[in-house]
């Protein structure tokens, strides 16, 4: 009904935390981008939260259950203070890494003026073997002819691999060099304090993060088979209380959403089991659709016990089985010593072990694989002890 109406909550930025939340439980602080995955799957909780609330006269079982989602707020806002949505440090997350970072930004900016003036200073100029400066070890360097080394007072980082150029540090630079890295440490330490704390945060509730989790995922189900059914164009089935299998207009739903294939290209079965019918033998040459009708029965029971809605038209009755057992396809197997004949009249002689009135049985080409004669013969032994079960049973044959 909320797909309907356009009503249905977004779940938008939602993200598993099962495994950081794990990491977290183990003491593991986690970085920035990590930490964003959390913030974007707490506002996502709290908009589905409020969603549904807004919604609960339409759908009151789904606002019930969205409003077992924790109220985990000011864990939100204390993620949201820090880290962005695009998983980065805020600029102003505390007032002590706006001070470092500005004053890494101030030194950065006196080096590079420094530089510069080396680099316009024609003392120098005449030393270089480019008219540029560089890095070294994380520290800002000239590129000086080794035979000029002695004339550019400074340190030395490093060495050209022609062995023609010294890379150095100059004297002037050096201090500021240092008190540039001495703030980076400093920052660096700061923002690990903060992602600590907010782990620490986290990890206080975790128990609720792993119920939010468990929660969405019901939830995003729940939408998930709403948005599937009406791709499907199908409809809501009465649910058999008189045990009768009526399917009107059936059709299989992947020639409809992964085929492509409009309503009207998808050849519609009507297949019905009534009063105490309880088999359906359906013949017919190959490439008829025989199977894909099978299956599409299949499929429509297993669809209303999952909530879903079945490719079919308005009358549709189903009912709701326990179990759905299927012998379809070629199971030959060789590493088990049995043929394709052997290895299917093991899954049929184990689907009648199993079966009873709460299951439908769908055999496809039963019989197949022996002697025209012998296989009858024995698909009809297996139709007659799965009625006698009395279970739902579909099978198809030459």
């Amino acid at each position: 009904e909320l797909v309907d109406r356009g009503r249905e909550p977004g779940f938008g930025g939602v993200a598993d935390l099962r495994a950081d939340v794990a990491e977290i439980a183990r003491g593991r602080t986690l970085g920035a981008g990590e930490l964003a995955k959390f913030l974007a799957t707490l506002e996502a909780s709290r908009r589905v939260g409020e969603s549904l609330e807004q919604s609960s006269a339409i759908a009151p079982r789904l606002a019930a259950l969205s409003e077992t989602l924790p109220d985990l707020r000011a864990l939100e806002q204390a993620l949201a203070r820090v880290v962005t949505p695009a998983g980065e440090i805020r600029e102003d997350a505390s007032p002590e890494l706006r001070r470092l970072r500005r004053r890494v930004r101030d030194l950065e900016g006196e080096g590079e003026r420094q530089m510069a003036r080396h680099l316009r200073d024609p003392d120098v100029q005449a030393h270089l073997q480019d008219s540029y400066s560089t890095f070294r070890e994380g520290r800002p360097v000239l590129p000086v002819r080794v035979d000029s080394r002695q004339r550019v007072r400074g340190i030395v980082h490093d060495v050209s691999s022609s062995g023609t150029t010294v890379f150095i540090e100059p004297d002037e630079v050096v201090e500021v060099g240092n008190r540039l890295r001495i703030a980076k440490t400093e920052l660096t330490r700061e923002v690990e304090r903060l992602l600590r704390e907010l782990c620490d945060a986290a990890r206080e509730r975790r128990l609720e993060l792993d119920g939010m989790g468990a929660t969405l995922e019901v939830l995003d189900a729940a939408f998930a088979r709403g948005r599937l059914s009406r791709k499907s164009l199908g409809v809501a089935p009465d649910v058999s209380t008189d045990a009768e299998l009526d399917l009107r207009g059936l059709r299989h739903p992947l020639l409809l959403l992964e085929a492509g294939l409009a309503p009207e290209d998808v050849v519609p079965n009507d297949l019905a089991l009534l009063g105490a019918a309880r088999c359906l033998v359906v013949s017919g040459p190959n490439a008829g659709g025989k199977t894909v009708a099978a299956k599409a029965v299949g499929l429509a029971v297993l669809s209303v016990r999952a909530g879903l809605h079945v490719a079919c038209e308005p009358g549709t009755r189903v009912p709701i089985l326990d179990a759905v057992f299927a012998d379809i396809g070629d199971e030959q197997d060789l590493r088990s010593g049995l043929s394709t004949f052997s290895a299917r009249m093991a899954n049929l002689a184990a689907i009648v072990e199993q079966a009873d009135a709460r299951t439908l049985v769908i055999a496809d080409e039963i019989g197949e694989g022996t002697e025209p004669g012998e296989g009858a013969a024995l698909a009809q032994a297996i139709l007659e002890a799965l009625v006698a079960k009395g279970s739902y049973v579909l099978a198809t044959t030459h």
